[in-house]
């Protein structure tokens, strides 16, 4: 056994954990996800222009930063299976919903 001491996991963290592989609904995936989930089905420009709508003070992106970065998460939220793609855009799917639904509120 080590003596090193393990690290600490705040309960925001632990609740955080929205999936048994243990993929964790980020500050930036939940917020891409929720806007996915009131505009969509859509593409990453659809979703930044969303989510630039809900805080146009706050975002740190913008212009073309913002977009690729939302493709970079939807890209990811893909690959978890949380966004699928439907109606020639992308959708929340039933485990996304779950993911939005089970962490700490966004």
């Amino acid at each position: 056994m080590s003596d090193t001491p393990r690290p600490r996991v705040s309960a925001g963290r632990r609740d955080n954990a929205a999936t048994e592989g243990g993929a964790r609904l980020t500050g930036p995936r939940r917020e891409v996800l929720a806007a996915l989930r009131d505009c969509g089905p859509a593409d990453a420009e659809a979703v930044a222009e969303r989510m630039r709508a809900r805080r146009p003070t706050e975002s740190a992106l913008v212009g073309d930063a913002l977009t690729e970065s939302v493709s970079r998460i939807l890209w990811k939220l893909q690959a978890l299976g949380w966004v699928q793609t439907v109606d020639g855009g992308l959708g929340v799917t039933a485990e996304g919903e779950a993911a939005l639904s089970d962490g700490s509120p966004g």
